[in-house]
């Protein structure tokens, strides 16, 4: 009768290699990574000059102002007639808006 390894103290570990039938698969076209598009950065939104109308509270404008607004907020409130977006109607406003005499500005 023979003694197992570690009765007899040689205690050398025995490699066991196990057969299997699985082979590695090939990479298929459904395993390959494809690249994800990435996500656009939304764009600046575009700017419009317009001159307010008629007070507008809910944008905190008032009338006579001329401003720039995003190009979605303009269109709104033109539909609704709260500002005018032609280059002569705000041409107008801005030289008929007064301007600051030298004397009136406070320097730091």
């Amino acid at each position: 009768m023979t003694t197992p390894p570690e009765a007899s103290g040689d205690s050398q570990p025995q490699l066991i290699q196990v057969a299997t039938n699985q082979t590695t698969p090939e990479p298929s076209e459904a395993s390959v990574a494809v690249p994800q598009p990435q996500p656009e950065l939304e764009p600046e939104p575009e700017l419009v000059e317009v001159l307010v109308l008629r007070d507008e509270p809910a944008f905190s404008l008032k009338c006579g102002q001329v401003l720039l607004l995003d190009a979605a907020t303009a269109r709104q409130l033109k539909k609704a007639g709260g500002v005018d977006d032609t280059p002569a109607a705000v041409g107008a406003a801005k030289a008929a808006q007064p301007h600051a005499d030298a004397d009136d500005v406070i320097e730091d």
